[in-house]
């Protein structure tokens, strides 16, 4: 499976294409990477918070 990245404008409408992609991808399971350790309890509570403040439009502090 590959990314894919879309830049939406304001007030620009998703394509039909794009939404059957999203729609598509949501039925999919996540699939971890064996390599990759398992995230600690800080670390999840750090992406948790600067995910709160992107989706309420916070400035994030520099890491």
């Amino acid at each position: 499976m590959a990314l894919t990245t879309i830049t939406v404008k304001d007030g620009q409408r998703s394509t039909k294409e794009q939404l059957e992609e999203v729609r598509n991808a949501v039925r999919l399971a996540p699939t971890v990477d064996p390599d990759c350790p398992p995230s600690s309890p800080a670390a999840l509570a750090e992406f948790a918070e600067k995910a709160r403040s992107l989706r309420n439009g916070r400035t994030l502090k520099a890491c």
